[in-house]
C-alpha cells in the first residue's frame, strides 16, 4: 500500500483530506488551479465569497492539515529546481560547487538516514 500512496497526484492525496469543493479551494490557494476565484466559486462552492470561504477554512483542521501537505510537496519540487540550479553553476564556479555539494549534502540528508535505519532495522543485537 505504501507505494499505492507515493503515486497518488497532489489533487488525489488532497482529496484523500478533505472533500472536493474544500480540495478546490486548496488547490487554488496554492496556485495549482488556473481559474480566477469567481468561476471556481461558482463551480465549486456555490458562488460564496472568498471572503466567507476563507473565514469558514481557517480553522478547519482538515484543509489546514491538506494545505501543509500540498505545501511539502511543492516545496520538494522546488528544492529539486534548486538542486538543478545549483549543479548547472557548479559546472564553471569553485564557490558555486562548494555550496552544490553542501546544498546536496543537506538535501539527501533525509534520504541516507532512512537507508541507514531500514538496514538497521534488519540488524539482530544480542543482548
Amino acid at each position: 500500500m505504501g507505494s499505492e500512496r507515493r503515486d497518488l497526484t497532489i489533487q488525489q492525496k488532497i482529496l484523500e483530506i478533505v472533500p472536493e469543493a474544500k480540495q478546490k479551494y486548496v488547490l487554488w490557494k496554492l496556485g495549482l488551479i488556473e481559474d480566477d476565484w469567481l468561476t471556481l466559486s461558482k463551480r465549486y462552492l456555490n458562488g460564496q465569497s472568498l471572503y466567507t470561504v476563507e473565514a469558514k477554512y481557517k480553522t478547519d483542521t482538515d484543509v489546514q492539515k491538506a494545505m501543509r501537505l500540498g505545501m511539502k510537496i511543492l516545496h520538494n519540487s522546488k528544492m529539486i529546481e534548486l538542486y538543478n540550479i545549483y549543479f548547472d553553476k557548479a559546472k564553471d564556479d569553485v564557490q558555486s560547487f562548494k555550496a552544490f555539494v553542501e546544498f546536496s549534502d543537506k538535501f539527501f540528508a533525509d534520504e541516507s538516514e532512512s537507508e541507514l535505519i531500514s538496514l538497521l532495522n534488519g540488524v539482530d543485537i544480542d543482548e
